[in-house]
C-alpha cells in the first residue's frame, strides 16, 4: 500500500491537474519501451511498484 501511496503523491507533486496524471500513467511512454506506467505496475510484482515510485520520485527531484 506504500508504494501505491507513494505513486499517488508523485503523480500529484508532477501534475497539478490530476486529469493530467490521470492520462500520463495511461499513455505509452518511451522511457518504458513503449508500455504505459499503468501496464507496467500491472505485471503483478511488488517490485514493479517500487520501481515505478522510485521513478516519480527521481522525475521530481525527491532524492
Amino acid at each position: 500500500m506504500a508504494h501505491l501511496m507513494g505513486i499517488h503523491k508523485g503523480l500529484r507533486y508532477l501534475f497539478k491537474e490530476p486529469a493530467r496524471g490521470y492520462e500520463w500513467v495511461r499513455k505509452p511512454n518511451a522511457t518504458f519501451d513503449g508500455q504505459s506506467a499503468l501496464e507496467l505496475m500491472l505485471r503483478g510484482e511488488l517490485s514493479d511498484l517500487a520501481d515505478m515510485r522510485a521513478y516519480l520520485n527521481a522525475e521530481r527531484g525527491a532524492w
